[in-house]
């Protein structure tokens, strides 16, 4: 999170960072300043958002507005900062399933601990 944070002020921080190189080409086009990289990158983005978008004409209407603004970059480091680094970032992180041990030891540290949810299998 710390990185991206700091990527916002100074995106070259991410293309020289340790994560995959898939999560890197939402960047590169910030990092190196070059405004039809960026334009490319984001449309590129916005086309993988389609996918998996009830409504993806929507998306490519809200771009191309965006894109012909007078701060079209602001709107592109924001889509790409957020939805392309930070998603591909977020998808690589390892996380531990909770096991069934685990879920003993959280009860134990709790008096009483009450659930308002049906458990349906």
């Amino acid at each position: 999170m710390k990185l991206t944070v700091l990527g916002y002020a100074n995106p070259s921080l991410l293309v020289n960072s340790t994560y995959p190189a898939a999560c890197k080409t939402y960047v590169r086009g910030l990092a190196a300043n070059n405004d039809s990289m960026i334009i490319a990158d984001w449309q590129q983005l916005v086309r993988e958002q389609q996918k998996n978008n009830i409504i993806p004409e929507s998306l490519q209407e809200q771009f191309e507005q965006e894109a012909t603004a007078p701060n079209w970059r602001a709107y592109a480091q924001v889509e790409l900062m957020g939805f392309g680094w930070w998603n591909c970032i977020n998808e690589t992180i390892r996380r531990v399933e909770p096991t069934e041990k685990m879920h003993r030891q959280y009860e134990q540290l709790f008096t009483q601990v009450q659930s308002e949810c049906e458990d349906v299998d």
